[in-house]
């Protein structure tokens, strides 16, 4: 079953009544394709949950604006203590 997105590493797709997580690959045309059995009836959700690298790098965004913040701050502190 081809879905009309387009393919990026971290699209899931689930069968809802089982909860049964299915196979997503690149189509030919560059959409995603779910892998269904002959047998696979219900609804499928897909969603965008991301990758492993793209959760990392938020995390390194995050911790680096939180240092930022702090090395300004503390700066700011010395400077006004000085005055």
């Amino acid at each position: 079953m081809v879905v009309p997105k387009y393919f990026y590493p971290g699209y899931e797709a689930v069968l809802q009544e089982t909860g049964e997580r299915l196979m997503c690959e690149k189509s030919a045309d560059g959409f995603l394709q779910i892998v269904l059995n002959t047998t696979t009836e219900g609804t499928v959700k897909v969603h965008y949950r991301g990758t492993a690298i793209q959760f990392v790098s938020a995390g390194v965004s995050f911790l680096a604006a939180v240092a930022l913040m702090g090395a300004y701050f503390r700066r700011r502190r010395k400077s006004v203590g000085e005055k």
